[in-house]
């Protein structure tokens, strides 16, 4: 059954190749606002933002809880599953609309992990490797020592292209 952008647990499990043997197969969750194994900051970021919600809706958990999956293809899923009728769906549902309008939740959120690794690849990056990319970029390598803080602006291109 699908409840304005949500769908439960059982029809989202439903088909020649799924199965839910879960105890709430009539919770709710938004498959939009799920994670995976590989999901891009975007993803991550809202599925944080949501969470911190849901815990502050419900912090004992009763409406609501993380639901994970296996799959072939993604190597892992993640969805928040919440009861119907809870403050838990209020929540969800509330956070699917605004996703219609706009795609971050939480725009501090987002830029803070954003920036966060793109600090820690940068981070993790030898020496060699720095003056590369930054030469690629046609950007000064005496960048290569700098923290990414520093480096977006004494090296913009660089850093573009490592917070891509």
């Amino acid at each position: 059954m699908i409840h304005e952008g949500l769908i439960s647990l059982r029809d989202a499990h439903s088909g020649p190749d799924a199965v839910y043997y879960g105890d709430h197969p009539e919770w709710l969750i938004a498959v939009d606002l799920g994670s995976y194994r590989d999901a891009d900051a975007l993803t991550r970021s809202n599925y944080a933002v949501v969470e911190t919600l849901l815990r502050d809706a419900d912090g004992n958990g009763e409406s609501w809880h993380e639901e994970t999956s296996r799959h072939w293809a993604v190597g892992w899923t993640a969805n928040f599953a919440v009861a119907p009728g809870s403050k838990a769906e209020t929540v969800l549902r509330d956070a699917v609309a605004q996703l219609d309008d706009y795609p971050v939740l939480d725009e501090d959120h987002y830029s803070e992990l954003e920036f966060d690794e793109a600090s820690e690849y940068w981070d993790g990056l030898s020496l060699e490797l720095r003056i590369g990319d930054l030469a690629d970029n046609g950007e000064s390598i005496f960048a290569a020592r700098a923290d990414y803080g520093d480096l977006l602006d004494r090296a913009p291109a660089t850093a573009e292209r490592i917070r891509e």
